[in-house]
């Protein structure tokens, strides 16, 4: 998924775009790729990301959820930067990808802002 110069520039970017970026933790460690987002139906707002972490060509991967507001973008690296280390991602919530059920359900995504500190959003 190659970027134009002109997408590059603009403020927003599409859903595809996102899905598949590189995620870095603190210290600037690839430690997976964004699988989804997950955006709130009525006001648009992505809320969280789930991320593919380990595993080899897609099979044996974790899925952890993670508030969106804790990514940040970084155009020197080309990916989502997560001020956090990959301990304390593999330590917080996850799923299979048999359980993307998970993502969904309100009481595990309140389980996600509570791990990471943050209000969640819907």
């Amino acid at each position: 998924k190659m970027h134009t110069e002109a997408e590059k520039n603009f403020a927003v970017i599409s859903s595809d775009r996102v899905e598949g970026t590189a995620v870095f933790d603190r210290g600037g460690k690839n430690i997976g790729h964004v699988d989804y987002v997950l955006i709130e139906k009525r006001g648009g707002q992505a809320t969280e990301a789930v991320l593919s972490v380990g595993g080899f060509l897609g099979m044996g991967d974790e899925k952890h959820c993670v508030p969106w507001s804790k990514l940040d973008y970084d155009t020197d690296l080309g990916g989502y930067h997560l001020n956090i280390d990959e301990d304390a991602l593999r330590e917080g919530p996850r799923f299979t990808s048999e359980e993307r059920h998970k993502a969904y359900d309100d009481n595990f995504r309140s389980g996600v802002h509570k791990y990471y500190e943050t209000a969640q959003v819907a």
